[in-house]
């Protein structure tokens, strides 16, 4: 009711309001995810590579202001959110990706 008191499109505030519901749903169970210092913060800028970008080269991590204890899947799930967001785009040359419209 909130969200779409505002003003905000009634199906993706139904949407917003279903993600809270599973969250609260699951919350417990975030209690048993593995924890850690984690960077918080692991995108295409943050990450400087030496040679052909083998993993087997050099390479590390920038930027750890954002860092924090947290739960490990974190790194993963806000790396991808860059990928998804930033790099798979057509406009963004650096992302090597291919696409056409379809």
């Amino acid at each position: 009711q909130k969200l779409t008191g505002m003003g905000c499109d009634a199906a993706r505030a139904a949407l917003v309001h279903r993600a809270i519901e599973n969250y609260e749903a699951r919350s417990a169970a975030f209690a048993e995810l593995p924890r850690a210092v984690c960077h918080g913060d692991y995108n295409d800028a943050n990450v400087l590579l030496r040679g052909d970008g083998d993993l087997d080269d050099d390479w590390g991590v920038l930027d750890v202001g954002d860092a924090v204890h947290s739960w490990r899947v974190n790194d993963v799930a806000i790396g991808a959110a860059y990928v998804m967001v930033t790099l798979c785009t057509k406009e963004n040359a650096r992302s090597g990706f291919l696409l056409e419209d379809k």
